[in-house]
C-alpha cells in the first residue's frame, strides 16, 4: 500500500471489483477509490471510506475538479478490526452495488461516467491480499487477477524488459506462467526461452498485431529457424489481457493461452535443460511472471500459479448455515490428474442424503464438456453447457463461483466461463460439496 492500478480495459457495466483483505487491529480508517486516472488530483468517481471515529460509518463521495461532492454516509460498520473481510464492488447502469461479506450494504449513484475511470486505488489501515476484476470488458469477459497471491516473491508488474534466469534450468514438465496485457496502440511482443551463454533461443514467440499473427520460431547457431504460424485462435489484441501458461515436455513446449490450447512447439534445441533465461520486450504490460520450479503433486502435473498443496480430502463438505447472499464468492482451487474423467461442485440445499441442489457444477473430461444443472425433488433439470472446457489433464484449476443478482457466476482461471440463472433460490443453500476427480 498504497495501491495504485489501472484498471484493465477500463471500467463497464457488469463488471465485479472483488477485494480480500484484513482490517488492521487499529484502523482508525481505509479507502478504494475508483479513479480518473492515476495522478494525484484526479477526478473520484467512487470513494468509499469505513470509518472508526468514535461514530462508526462508511464515507461514499466524488470528487470532480478538485472538490469534493456531498457526503453519503452509512452509520453501519461491516468491518471488525483484526478481522479479514471480503469487499465487492458491482458495477451497475445506475449505481455502484456494494457486497461486505456477502451482504448487501450500499448503492451508490453515479456521478461521473463510468469510461473516465481507468484507476483503482486503495490505501489506509488494513492489510490487502488480494484484489480481481471479474466481467465486463474485454468481451467475452476475459478477467485479470491484479494482485494474485504471489508465490516464493514473485513480483507483481515485473518491469519491461523482463529478464530472469531459470535455476536450474529448463526442465521437462516445468510450467512457465505469464499473465499480462497489450497496450492499446501495442503493435508486437516477443517472449524467448534463450540459452544465455550462446544467445541461442529454444523457442520464440512473437504476437504481431498489426498482421494478427502469432509467429513461432528458434534461433540457433546464428541462424533463425522456419516460422510456425497456424493457430486455431488468437487471444492477442490491443487493449486485451492473456494467461499464458507454457509447459515444457520432453519433445515439445505446450502452449495455453486464457485456460485454452493454443499450440504446441517441438523442441529444435534437442538439449533444451541448457535453458536458463526467460526474456520477455516489446509492446506489453506484466502482471505476473511465475518461474520457480515445481514439484509434481500427482503425475504430470506441477502446483498451481497459486502456490497449490493438497489441503483438503475428496470429496470435500463445507456447511453454509447462513446460506448464500448476493456477493458471496466461492473458490475453488486443485490440480486435474492425468487419467481424471470428471468432477462435481454442488451447492445443496440441506446435508441430508438426497438434497436439492441449487447448482451442480460438473466438468466432464471425458465428454470435453461442463454441465450446469439443479436437482428438485429428486429430479435433474435441463442442463446447460459451457462454451468447451477450460481444464487440462494433469493442470492446476482455480474456479470462483460467484452469487450474483441473477444467476451463480463461473470464473474459470482468469476468463468469466458461464452464467447459470438461479432456479433454487441462493439463500436455501446449506452445503458446499466437491467431489470426484481431483486434488484439492
Amino acid at each position: 500500500l498504497p495501491y495504485n492500478k489501472p484498471i484493465p480495459g477500463g471500467l463497464s457495466v457488469g463488471m465485479s471489483v472483488y477485494i480480500q483483505g484484513v482490517a488492521g487491529e487499529h484502523m482508525k480508517r481505509f479507502s478504494v477509490n475508483f479513479v480518473a486516472g492515476p495522478h494525484a488530483g484526479a477526478d473520484i468517481a467512487l470513494h468509499f471510506n469505513p470509518r472508526f471515529d468514535g461514530w462508526d460509518k462508511v464515507v461514499f463521495n466524488s470528487q470532480q475538479g478538485g472538490k469534493w461532492g456531498s457526503e453519503e454516509k452509512k452509520r453501519s460498520m461491516p468491518f471488525r478490526k483484526g478481522a479479514a473481510f471480503e469487499l465487492v464492488f458491482m458495477v451497475l447502469a445506475e449505481h455502484y452495488k456494494v457486497v461486505v461479506n456477502g451482504n448487501p450494504f450500499y448503492q451508490f449513484g453515479h456521478r461521473l461516467p463510468l469510461q473516465m475511470v481507468t484507476h483503482l486505488q486503495v490505501d489506509g489501515d488494513l492489510e490487502l491480499q488480494s484484489i480481481n476484476f471479474i466481467g465486463g470488458n474485454p468481451p467475452p469477459g476475459q478477467t485479470l487477477p491484479l494482485c494474485p497471491q504471489k508465490p516464493m516473491g514473485t513480483p507483481a508488474y515485473p518491469p519491461v524488459p523482463f529478464r530472469k534466469n531459470l535455476q536450474g534450468g529448463l526442465t521437462a514438465r516445468r510450467t512457465i506462467i505469464i499473465k499480462g496485457s497489450i497496450p492499446p496502440m501495442g503493435k508486437s511482443f516477443v517472449i524467448n526461452f534463450m540459452v544465455g551463454s550462446s544467445g541461442d533461443l529454444a523457442l520464440h514467440i512473437n504476437p504481431r498485431l498489426t498482421e494478427g499473427l502469432v509467429v513461432r520460431n528458434s534461433y540457433l547457431n546464428g541462424s533463425w529457424g522456419s516460422e510456425d504460424k497456424k493457430i486455431s485462435y488468437n487471444p492477442f489484441g490491443p487493449g486485451q489481457f492473456f494467461d499464458l501458461s507454457i509447459r515444457c515436455g520432453l519433445d515439445r513446449f505446450k502452449v495455453y493461452a486464457n485456460g485454452q490450447h493454443l499450440f504446441d512447439f517441438s523442441h529444435r534445441l534437442l538439449a533444451f535443460q541448457n535453458v536458463d533465461v526467460l526474456e520477455i520486450k516489446g509492446d506489453i504490460t506484466l502482471s505476473y511472471v511465475q518461474t520457480h520450479t515445481q514439484k509434481p503433486t500427482v503425475e504430470g502435473s506441477s502446483r498451481s500459479p497459486m502456490s497449490f498443496h493438497p489441503s483438503h480430502n475428496v470429496p470435500h463438505k463445507t456447511s453454509l448455515p447462513e446460506g448464500i447472499r448476493v456477493g458471496t464468492v466461492m473458490r475453488i482451487r486443485g490440480v486435474i490428474p492425468e487419467k481424471a474423467g470428471r468432477f462435481y461442485v454442488n451447492l445443496l440445499c440441506s446435508e441430508a442424503p438426497g438434497s436439492e441442489a441449487a447448482l451442480h457444477f460438473n466438468p466432464r473430461l471425458d465428454e470435453s464438456a461442463v454441465v450446469f444443472n439443479t436437482l428438485e425433488q429428486g429430479t435433474w433439470g435441463r442442463e446447460e453447457r459451457g462454451s468447451g472446457i477450460p481444464f487440462q489433464h494433469g493442470q492446476p484449476f482455480d474456479v470462483l463461483l460467484i452469487a450474483t443478482e441473477e444467476g451463480f457466476k463461473a470464473v474459470v482461471g482468469d476468463s468469466e466461463y458461464h452464467h447459470f440463472r438461479y432456479r433454487i433460490p441462493p439463500a436455501r443453500v446449506r452445503l458446499l460439496e466437491v467431489g470426484g476427480d481431483l486434488q484439492l
